[in-house]
């Protein structure tokens, strides 16, 4: 949601967020556990506007691959491959 605001993201290196957050394209990754290095992220930020005004303008950009459409298309298209992989003797009652 804040990429979709056009915030660059600091996240730590955990989980969905390694996939979303492309460390210095949208935002930064972090070590977990890390609070040195999560404070010198945001101080960079915070100092640096034509870098907070870019990696936000494309952090927007990624986002729109999240949107509910698109989201909902590629899971239609997921139902519907493997849909036709079933075969009707297969389907037990």
């Amino acid at each position: 949601e804040a990429m979709a605001c056009g915030t660059p993201v600091i996240a730590s290196k955990v989980g969905g967020l390694t996939f979303t957050v492309q460390g210095g394209v949208t935002g930064f990754l972090v070590p977990e556990r890390d609070p040195h290095a999560l404070a010198d992220k945001i101080s960079l930020l915070l100092h640096d506007a034509e870098l907070r005004q870019r990696l936000g303008a494309q952090a927007a950009q990624r986002a729109r691959r999240y949107s509910w459409p698109i989201v909902a298309d590629q899971i239609v298209v997921l139902y519907d491959r493997v849909a036709s992989r079933v075969v009707p003797e297969q389907i037990k009652t």
